[in-house]
């Protein structure tokens, strides 16, 4: 029974056949004291002339949210280093 509880398990990521990937190129991050919300949106040109002149006038640009992620921030720590970890490889190999 003891060897059972000291036994680790691999979680292996996969993806639903009807789950998509998501393209972002905007990312927003807020933080309770709890956990961080992370807010992924796609920000595209503006479509028609309204659209610029609404942009110039108010300054804003309206950015969909596409997805948004609530982690607790024990994972968001780990979620960091990992990100961390990626770029500097990234970065290594270039």
């Amino acid at each position: 029974m003891a060897e059972e509880k000291n036994k680790k398990f691999k979680i292996v990521p996969y993806r639903y056949l009807d789950k998509n990937r998501i393209y972002s190129n905007y990312i927003e991050v807020a933080k309770t004291g709890t956990d961080l919300s992370i807010k992924f949106c796609d920000i595209r040109p503006p479509e028609n002339k309204e659209e610029v002149n609404e942009v110039k006038k108010t300054g804003e640009i309206r950015a969909p949210i596409e997805a948004e992620m609530i982690i607790p921030l024990p994972v968001a720590a780990d979620f960091l280093r990992a990100l961390r970890l990626q770029i500097a490889d990234k970065e290594n190999n270039q």
